[in-house]
């Protein structure tokens, strides 16, 4: 099995490099004693609500109250990974590719339910895998849903290149006097109207092609992740991506000598440094992020 204490991941405009200070098993699983089963979850859970039935036996509406309030915090650690993990995914994907345009669809209420998750993402799904196969077969895309701030409705976001024959018309609004004019962002750039798209209303935007710019749509897009949406789609998809079309980071690992790590690093990383972090692990050690452009 292969050990390495180096990880670095290739993207489109940059690489991360993660250094362990503790050496790692290529596929390697935490072991047993450190790995708390969804058996031995339960117990301690079960057990804590015990404890809580004793502490507080003369009164059972307190007991209540804080056992619920320890299930809560429960749901919101889960709540929580679960949103770190798709964030992470997410971004690994709009990082190693180029994107060409930023793209919202919404739903109209009197053509769909746009509060059934279920509906909504049935409807997308059909309609990007007919737009593939009809108009752009090297069609690349990422989508997240958004959850409106009614905490109920959803619509989408959507990063696309290579979007073939997808039929692009300029976003015009019509002022008191019923004279069109086209419509632009406050940078300048110019909004479109996606015609395949029927539900209700869209919009594309073309995306600036520099390192700066594809990094800031990626970081953009993972904000749309919120805990509140892992909690509404809870088992449910939370993303959609041309799996055959857009590329994961290439990964290389490495085993280092570790003597005078840290003047390695400032040396080689120092000119084109984006971004440096550690952190501790109660398994790994300290872990050291770098992030650098090419």
């Amino acid at each position: 099995m292969e050990i390495y204490n180096t990880k670095i991941s290739y993207y489109k405009n940059h690489m991360q490099v993660k250094v362990y200070d503790n050496s790692v098993k290529k596929g390697e699983k935490k072991i047993k004693a450190l790995v708390r089963t969804p058996e031995l979850i339960q117990k301690e859970n079960s057990d804590k609500e015990e404890f809580l039935k004793k502490c507080y036996a003369d009164d059972s509406e307190k007991a209540k109250e804080e056992i619920e309030k320890l299930r809560q915090k429960k749901r919101s650690v889960s709540s929580y990974s679960s949103t770190q993990r798709t964030k992470k995914t997410i971004l690994e994907y709009l990082l190693s590719n180029q994107w060409e345009y930023f793209c919202t669809f919404t739903f109209n209420p009197a053509l769909v339910d746009r509060t059934d998750f279920y509906e909504v993402s049935q409807k997308l799904s059909k309609w990007l895998q007919h737009l593939k196969e009809r108009y752009a077969h090297d069609l690349m895309y990422v989508v997240v849903p958004e959850l409106h701030s009614d905490g109920r409705s959803y619509h989408f976001h959507a990063v696309m290149s290579n979007v073939g024959k997808m039929q692009l018309m300029p976003f015009c609004h019509k002022n008191d006097n019923d004279v069109s004019s086209q419509v632009f962002t406050k940078n300048g750039q110019q909004i479109y109207v996606i015609n395949q798209w029927r539900y209700g209303y869209s919009t594309a935007i073309e995306l600036e092609r520099d390192a700066d710019s594809s990094t800031k749509i990626a970081y953009y897009m993972t904000k749309y992740i919120t805990k509140d949406l892992c909690s509404n789609t809870l088992n449910r998809r939370r993303y959609w991506v041309s799996r055959s079309t857009v590329s994961k980071p290439i990964e290389e690992f490495l085993n280092i000598d570790f003597d005078n790590i840290d003047d390695y690093i400032k040396h080689a990383f120092d000119e084109n440094l984006m971004y440096y972090k550690e952190i501790s692990s109660s398994y790994r050690g300290k872990i050291r992020y770098i992030d650098v452009s090419y």
